[in-house]
């Protein structure tokens, strides 16, 4: 039970704070493999702890939108680096 805890408080402490997800609004999503494949719209919090969850992001040239788990993503210079998805 410790081990779980202590795993769940890493993964936490290597999330963004509201306020750095927010500043990712308008960034490029990148594979890790190379491909840009959308940009950041909004950043969505959970209700109770107030605390970043989902990345939305805009696909394509005519917008749609989905959103990815902010656990999966990481963000620095302008850019948010997802996993690259089989297909």
């Amino acid at each position: 039970m410790a081990e779980a805890t202590s795993q769940s408080a890493s993964t936490a402490s290597r999330l963004p704070t509201l306020e750095d997800a927010r500043r990712w609004i308008g960034f490029r999503v990148d594979e890790m493999g190379g491909a840009s494949v959308a940009r950041v719209q909004e950043i969505y919090v959970d209700q109770e702890s107030g605390a970043p969850v989902w990345v939305v992001i805009k696909i394509g040239r005519f917008g749609k939108l989905t959103a990815l788990p902010l656990r999966d993503c990481a963000g620095a210079a302008g850019h948010v680096w997802r996993p690259t998805h089989a297909r």
